[in-house]
């Protein structure tokens, strides 16, 4: 049987059949890694990444939170300023996961800077 090659070049050279490969390898990776995307959230990664933005829209942003990790993919654990590990997190992952956190948890924060007291003032 005689395998057709792929003229690889011609299609990253053309945008529409770059922009389904790509769409396409989006979804396929995902799912392999158990994570189910959707057409519209694969375009839409590849979308941001086209056009080189460093805010993510919500689509991104949902998807990557529901990013699930396990051990030896290469993720870690994030920890709060106090040691406590909050979600496992990889380079693609963690400002969207660690951005549902108040900043005073990621940095420290003392008494000082709550308004609460430890314990009731004394009457």
């Amino acid at each position: 049987m005689m395998r057709k090659r792929v003229d690889i070049k011609a299609i990253l050279r053309d945008p529409v059949q770059r922009r389904e490969l790509m769409v396409t390898t989006i979804i396929a990776t995902q799912a392999r890694e158990g994570v189910t995307t959707t057409r519209e959230q694969a375009e839409a990664a590849y979308d941001a990444v086209q056009q080189g933005a460093t805010t993510m829209n919500d689509a991104t942003r949902e998807h990557l939170m529901n990013h699930r990790h396990t051990k030896g993919d290469g993720s870690w654990w994030a920890r709060d300023a106090q040691g406590i590990e909050l979600c496992r997190v990889c380079n693609e992952c963690k400002e969207a996961k660690l951005s549902r956190y108040r900043p005073e948890i990621l940095t420290g924060y003392n008494q000082n800077d709550v308004d609460e007291p430890i314990e009731p003032e004394p009457v």
